[in-house]
């Protein structure tokens, strides 16, 4: 069973931390990745990014997204997009999300992670009719395989949307590597799973 958040409330989750001051960065060739954003005086560096909520003690949920213009009737020969970033981990269960448009979709709910390096990958992949999302986790720790999730999304129109995945720990911060937040803008839930 899936289950579905909008991304409203992951947003919501990052002004709770308060004094964020978010920096721009460019990523790939079509589109914005992800903006790095830290507490004000924090310095830059840190891979393991998140959002702060709340409570003082969790850990920071980290981003791989992209923002870009997506139609609402895509064909299967259009191109694929992607972004991605390296990260490093700290070891332990994980809520593994894709989102899209608002729309929010726990694709491996409490999945482990083992510490270390990974390049985490997600691509949109044109259909006709519908978008397919995958996302990966390739460690850099040759004897672990590559982890992956993917599903199809429909729009419910044209425009510019922000779509790719979160990992969100199911541990406290004490035992995550770093706290540097990083957070896609929220909006009204703009697409949903393809059904099936």
């Amino acid at each position: 069973m899936r289950t579905y958040r909008k991304l409203s409330t992951i947003a919501a989750a990052a002004t709770v931390a308060g004094g964020l001051a978010l920096t721009g960065t460019s990523a790939a060739s079509t589109g914005t990745g992800g903006s790095t954003a830290r507490p004000s005086g924090a310095s830059a560096g840190g891979t393991v990014l998140g959002v702060t909520t709340g409570v003082s003690d969790a850990a920071p949920v980290a981003y791989n997204y992209k923002t870009q213009y997506l139609t609402q009737n895509p064909v299967d020969s259009m191109g694929t997009s992607c972004v991605d970033r390296p990260i490093q981990l700290a070891a332990g269960n994980y809520n593994w999300a894709q989102f899209l448009g608002g729309a929010v979709d726990i694709v491996r709910p409490n999945f482990y992670l083992g510490a270390g390096r990974y390049t985490w990958t997600d691509c949109l992949d044109p259909k006709d009719g519908y978008y397919v999302q995958t996302t990966w986790l390739n460690p850099d720790n040759p004897n672990w395989p590559t982890a992956s999730a993917s599903g199809p999304w429909t729009l419910y129109s044209s425009g510019n949307f922000t779509w790719g995945s979160y990992l969100d720990p199911l541990f406290s911060s004490s035992s995550a590597e770093e706290k540097a937040p990083d957070h896609p803008s929220a909006s009204s839930p703009q697409a949903e799973r393809r059904g099936g």
